[in-house]
């Protein structure tokens, strides 16, 4: 599993998106997977850093790794326990606004991971989305069907 540790800031934001860069060649990760690890981790940490304290300077950690045919990816941090399964179904989006990472919230999450866990250990959140690899031969542009 690779491994990132970003503080609460926006700036940070820059440093994931190029260790996801990173990631996707370093894994191999398919197109369509890699754009929705992408949505999905932009928008769990941008939440994080926007709408929950730091707890004693403690860090956000994201993980990245194969599991047999899905990519696993988990986001830990220590701020107050919340659960995004328990959240409604996805809407359609109002405005451009909303579609921006932190407008969507966990609905964007629901829509793109193939399962969503999460625990509360140690004082510490986690997070884990499950991508599942398209088989052989499936069309890995993203965005298609």
């Amino acid at each position: 599993m690779a491994r990132l540790t970003l503080r609460h800031d926006r700036a940070e934001m820059v440093r994931l998106s190029a260790w996801l860069d990173e990631q996707e060649h370093r894994m191999a990760i398919p197109a369509k997977v890699a754009f929705a690890v992408r949505q999905c981790l932009e928008e769990a940490v941008v939440n994080l850093i926007d709408h929950t304290p730091p707890a004693g300077g403690e860090a956000i950690a994201v993980e990245l790794g194969w599991q047999a045919d899905s990519l696993v990816a988990t986001v830990e941090d220590p701020g107050p326990p919340f659960d995004p399964r328990a959240v409604p179904p996805p809407i359609q989006p109002t405005s451009l606004e909303s579609a921006v990472p932190g407008g969507w919230g966990v609905h964007l999450i629901r829509t793109f991971a193939s399962d969503v866990g999460y625990e509360t250990t140690a004082g510490r959140n986690r997070l884990t989305l499950r991508f599942v690899r398209p088989a052989a031969g499936a069309d890995t542009t993203p965005g298609q069907g």
